[in-house]
């Protein structure tokens, strides 16, 4: 019963990419595909449980941020935000 619903998603190369990268800033680099594959593995599992299975609710807006970096994915954000509640008043 959110006023604003945003289904926030990016490619699973993406993903795995942004991860790879998050990993080895840390110290701990890890190998592309294993990355890709763990990811694509949870998405399965998180899309199929029987409780709670992630999907897109009906009235969420969909932002995929496969092309964004992060401070252009916080503005995008910001700006749903704004346009649905914008309506809502």
């Amino acid at each position: 019963e959110a006023d604003c619903k945003i289904f926030l998603t990016a490619s699973d190369h993406v993903r795995a990419q942004r991860r790879c990268r998050e990993l080895a800033d840390r110290g701990t680099p890890v190998d592309y595909e294993t990355v890709l594959e763990d990811m694509r593995r949870r998405d399965e599992q998180d899309r199929t449980r029987a409780v709670a299975p992630l999907q897109q609710a009906e009235d969420a807006v969909l932002l995929d941020t496969s092309a964004m970096n992060f401070e252009q994915s916080a503005a995008a954000l910001v700006q749903i935000i704004e346009e649905k509640l914008a309506h809502e008043a």
